[in-house]
C-alpha cells in the first residue's frame, strides 16, 4: 500500500487524506490516513498546508524529494585501464 500511496503523490502532487483515500477507494480510509502518517514521520511525505475543518486538522501532503545523503551515488566506471603516452 505505501508504494500506491507515492505514486498517487507522482509528479508533484499535493493531497490531502481525504483525496488520497479517494483515488484509492478499495483502501479503508483509516489505513490511508495510518499509512501517510507513518510516511510522514518518516520523513517520506512532507506537510505543506494546514487548515480546521470541523474540529480537526486536515493536512495537505507532497513527496518529499531526496536529500543530497540519500541521493544514489553516480555510477563508477568499471575500467582500470591507463593510456600510456610514451611511445
Amino acid at each position: 500500500m505505501r508504494l500506491r500511496i507515492l505514486r498517487a503523490f507522482l509528479g508533484d502532487r499535493a493531497l490531502t487524506t481525504a483525496q488520497l483515500a479517494a483515488e484509492l477507494d478499495d483502501v479503508p480510509s483509516g489505513s490511508v490516513d495510518r499509512r501517510a502518517g507513518l510516511l510522514t514521520k518518516a520523513g517520506v511525505l512532507h506537510v505543506v498546508a494546514e487548515r480546521r475543518v470541523r474540529g480537526t486538522v486536515e493536512r495537505t501532503a507532497l513527496c518529499a524529494s531526496p536529500s543530497p545523503a540519500r541521493r544514489p551515488a553516480p555510477p563508477r566506471s568499471t575500467c582500470n585501464h591507463t593510456m600510456s603516452t610514451t611511445r
